[in-house]
């Protein structure tokens, strides 16, 4: 079994409209990998992805964003740390990833996305209602939970 260590970027977006703050979410729907995170399917995370060899750290971002989301972003700061290990046919991958926290550009949200087939959709969710109990990792939970306390603290 081939064996790999690969680095990936999430965008944790927020926006306010009418006195609410939502967060930019995806929707895990068949999810093509193994986890020892659990499961993955129908589940929502932030959107993002895996940065090809060579490829701006901000350029893979926004294009991952884009691709799964059709929002743009402005990527910031990183924000956490977390590690996916995940088994695909005859890989073994270990997937390093980093949270950043980005500005939303431009809105123009799309519902399905054809070539992203691990995704059903994309939302924005008002961080009053959603439960983030459905998030794909714990430790992503913790992390968006660290990027929530900074954004209601600033609004």
């Amino acid at each position: 079994m081939k064996k790999q260590i690969q680095v990936a970027q999430k965008a944790i977006v927020f926006k306010k409209k009418n006195g609410h703050i939502y967060m930019l979410l995806v929707k895990y729907d068949s999810y093509k990998y193994k986890s020892t995170s659990g499961v993955l399917s129908q589940r929502y995370g932030c959107p993002g992805g895996r940065i090809a060899f060579g490829e701006d750290l901000d350029n893979s971002l926004i294009r991952e964003c884009f691709e799964e989301t059709g929002v743009t972003i402005l990527p910031g700061d990183p924000i956490g740390l977390s590690r996916w290990i995940v088994k695909k046919e005859t890989e073994l991958n270990d997937i390093i990833v980093v949270f950043r926290v980005c500005a939303l550009v431009k809105e123009k949200m799309i519902k399905k996305v054809k070539d992203e087939a691990d995704i059903e959709n994309s939302k924005w969710a008002d961080i009053n209602t959603f439960d983030f109990d459905n998030l794909i990792t714990k430790t992503e939970l913790k992390i968006v939970k660290m990027a929530l306390a900074i954004i209601t603290k600033s609004h």
